[in-house]
């Protein structure tokens, strides 16, 4: 009888030990084919070319391509008289208009709130565009900019490009790193005093005046070749949401350390963004307040279904890329 035990005992040691090492080596295969099978590369975005000329305020940006420098070996669109105009994005397609460093303060003359904001008023469940476009007069030292032409489509299917002539433009943008946006609520009326805290970047009293919105001012190369500061403000879900009313969008620098100066600054207003027969804007009323450096628009969100977007158009050029 102990024989036969032991010999049981042995028999189911010896299968267990088979059905361990079989789970290893199905385990192992597993893994090894998981980690074998070919994982698809992250969609690489290749940004816009500069074709619109800029100062840097303080910090640089990083720039595709080489100043003066074009290579077009990428897709291209050809319009009715047989030019070719190669399209932004393309990897194969590279163009790079001037830029310079700010020696000292660099005084704006023109800011350029988007026209989406000064056509019209938005509602509590638009997608709002804030685009703002700061330039500077270089009348007697212009730079280097690219045509530029609408090819395609409208929005996030929009798309632009250049023949790779140059031209001289007297009103390039500048560049501010140190920009802040800030997003207020005034309530139903504008009140006719306000008092800006730079500790905060808001405007005082704070209550009732709701702070929405409170981060630095992005600024990006568009699709039109152009440096422009922008965000977009979900009115329904991006912070605090009180609702209908007029708010305060609000772009700031830090004045202890900013180079970036409005002292001899003005709004600019263009055709698109008012109404007909030349009529006030129908949307959002645009001011600069020098004496604490900084500009800011008051806009309408009223009660209803609608969405947002954004663009404005820039300075008068002959030969510029238009729109913001």
């Amino acid at each position: 009888m102990m024989k036969v035990k032991k010999s049981k005992r042995v028999a189911v040691l010896f299968v267990l030990g088979l059905l361990i090492c079989l789970f290893y080596l199905v385990s192992d295969t597993i893994i090894t084919d998981a980690k074998a099978e070919p994982q698809e590369p992250p969609e690489e975005h290749t940004g816009n070319c500069l074709s619109y000329p800029v100062i840097f305020a303080n910090d640089s940006m990083a720039l595709r391509g080489t100043e003066g420098e074009t290579t077009f070996e990428g897709e291209y669109d050809e319009d009715e008289v047989g030019t070719c105009w190669y399209l932004q994005q393309d990897p194969a397609n590279e163009w790079r208009a001037q830029s310079a460093q700010g020696n000292g303060q660099v005084h704006v003359n023109w800011i350029d709130w988007g026209d989406s904001l000064e056509a019209r008023p938005w509602t509590t469940n638009s997608i709002v565009r804030v685009e703002t476009v700061l330039y500077v007069n270089v009348n007697s030292d212009p730079m280097i900019g690219y045509e530029m032409r609408h090819i395609s489509g409208l929005g996030m299917d929009e798309m632009w490009g250049t023949n790779g002539v140059t031209y001289n433009e007297s009103l390039p943008t500048v560049y501010a790193s140190d920009a802040q946006i800030t997003v207020q609520y005034l309530g139903d009326e504008i009140p006719e005093v306000l008092e800006w805290n730079p500790l905060t970047n808001t405007w005082s009293p704070y209550e009732p005046y709701a702070v929405v919105m409170n981060e630095p001012y992005s600024a990006e190369v568009n699709i039109k070749g152009k440096v422009i500061n922008g965000c977009s403000w979900n009115v329904r879900t991006d912070g605090y949401d009180p609702g209908e009313g007029y708010y305060r969008i609000t772009m700031s620098f830090d004045n202890e350390t900013t180079k970036t100066n409005f002292r001899d600054a003005q709004i600019m207003v263009t055709t698109e963004a008012s109404s007909e027969g030349g009529e006030e804007p129908a949307g959002g009323v645009a001011a600069v307040d020098v004496v604490n450096n900084l500009t800011y628009i008051d806009v309408l969100i009223e009660s209803g279904k609608g969405s947002g977007g954004g663009g404005g158009q820039g300075p008068p050029s002959s030969k510029g890329s238009g729109s913001q």
